[in-house]
This record gives C-alpha cells, sequence and structure tokens, in this order.
C-alpha cells in the first residue's frame, strides 16, 4: 500500500524519467527510504526553472536563498512548504540563456554536504 508520503518522494524519479523537460536531481544512498533532497527543473516557460530541496528551518532557507542569488538568477518567487515529515524550500527562478540547471544544482550539492558535515572547531 502506498501512502502520500510515499508518493511524494518517489516523485522525482519519476520525472527524471522524462525526456521532455529536464530534471537535475540527487538521492542519498543508503537509506530505508530513498530521498532525492535537491531538484533543479526546467518549466515549460524558457527561461524559468524550479529549484526545490529539503529544509531544515528558516534560517537554511535564507542560505538556499542567498546561494541561489549570488548565481545571478532572479528569484520570481520563493517558499519554504512542510510536509508530514520534512520541509522543503521551493523557489521558481529566472535565469539567462548561459544558465544551466547544473550551475545551480552543484552550488546546492555544497551547501547541503556543508551542512551534514559542518565543520569542528
Amino acid at each position: 500500500m502506498v501512502n502520500e508520503a510515499d508518493k511524494k518522494t518517489t516523485k522525482p524519479a519519476e520525472v527524471n524519467s522524462s525526456h521532455k523537460n529536464g530534471t537535475s536531481w540527487a538521492v542519498e544512498l543508503g537509506s530505508e527510504q530513498q530521498l532525492c533532497p535537491i531538484i533543479v527543473k526546467d518549466l515549460d516557460h524558457p527561461g524559468h526553472m524550479i529549484i526545490e530541496m529539503l529544509c531544515t528551518d528558516h534560517d537554511r532557507f535564507l542560505e538556499i536563498a542567498d546561494v541561489i542569488h549570488r548565481l545571478r538568477v532572479t528569484i520570481i518567487k520563493g517558499v519554504m512548504e512542510d510536509n508530514t515529515d520534512d520541509s522543503w524550500a521551493r523557489f521558481i527562478v529566472e535565469t539567462s540563456g548561459s544558465v544551466h540547471r547544473l550551475d545551480i544544482f552543484w552550488p546546492l550539492m555544497q551547501l547541503l554536504q556543508q551542512i551534514r558535515t559542518p565543520i569542528s572547531a
């Protein structure tokens, strides 16, 4: 039996199998449930993308927004949405023609690694 939370976590894998719109995402292996903590997807409107990232709190939301802002893309809309088990930062951005999904994905992956392995003093 599949519950709503399971449908939510399996959706990015289904999106990735589509060749219609481009999507970049990461999967953390080794856990019971595979969750895609970062998704960068082209939208139908040229130059627009949606960026989704697992987000633990409002401070992380602002850090994610800062990373996106430093990439010189325009944030059209940004929200933090709470689900039953987790929270997601979601941004709709407008890019120039020279910005690609991986240009956004890699800096967010670096932020995610910093969050998971903080530098100890």
